[in-house]
């Protein structure tokens, strides 16, 4: 299996269970396909569940107090706004 930065094989069938596998590029590993977030249209994520959770929560511990308050905050806004978003779309798809 070819390894490198453009790697013409992303997504290979493991010989031995069969099983769609993927290299992530942060551990280095190769890892089940359900491991790696599924994108909507394209390639799946480049890096593995694991690895996007561990920066994430890196990223959460060096922030100050008040970045981390201003971070959930922002949040739970977009969170919010895709809600309405959602219920909109939902609104017009009925009629």
């Amino acid at each position: 299996m070819p390894r490198g930065r453009f790697s013409r094989f992303p997504v290979y069938i493991d010989p031995v269970t069969g099983v769609p596998m993927k290299h992530c590029h942060l551990c280095g590993e190769d890892k089940p396909l359900t491991q790696f977030t599924m994108r909507p249209e394209g390639p799946p994520a480049s890096r593995c569940k694991a690895c996007i959770a561990k920066v994430k929560r890196e990223e959460l511990r060096a922030m100050t107090p008040a970045e981390r308050r201003l971070h959930y905050r922002h949040r739970s806004q977009m969170k919010k706004q895709k809600r309405a978003r959602r219920a909109m779309e939902a609104r017009y798809a009925d009629a």
